[in-house]
């Protein structure tokens, strides 16, 4: 994978890669500052035209041609949706760190981002399902 952002949390093959996401946002230790800029971006329309080709350049292409076919840019859409949610969470809403939920949404992400890694049959079925949300 080219030298970026992803590249640090995506660098080796494909097995293990949601838990290894979740344990790098988990890790106090591991600076994740982007989610929470692209978030603040929104409330400027300089700077979210700004996020959104960061975004676009050094988020979803990376991921999007790591991850491959099928459908690896709607791939590469969802890591970035439920990521982006679970580090604003856990790094600035900050859940309890000790509380069992944080462990359980935590595996819950591990396995929804490995889903998506794995593009598997089941998996696709649900994300690019087409039919409209009853309201």
């Amino acid at each position: 994978m080219e030298n970026n952002c992803c590249s640090r949390c995506l660098p080796r093959g494909k097995e293990g890669d949601g838990r290894r996401l979740v344990d790098a946002v988990l890790d106090t230790k591991t600076a994740i500052t982007i989610p929470a800029m692209i978030a603040l971006a929104i409330g400027d329309d300089t700077a979210a035209e700004l996020a959104r080709d960061f975004a676009k350049r050094s988020l979803i292409e990376p991921v999007a041609k790591w991850l491959g076919n099928p459908h690896g840019r709607a791939r590469a859409h969802a890591m970035l949706i439920v990521s982006t949610g679970f580090v604003i969470y856990n790094r600035h809403i900050i859940i309890d760190e000790n509380h069992p939920s944080r462990a359980k949404v935590g595996n819950w992400l591990a396995n929804t981002i490995q889903e998506i890694v794995d593009g598997s049959d089941h998996n696709l079925k649900l994300f690019l399902r087409t039919r409209p949300i009853q309201r």
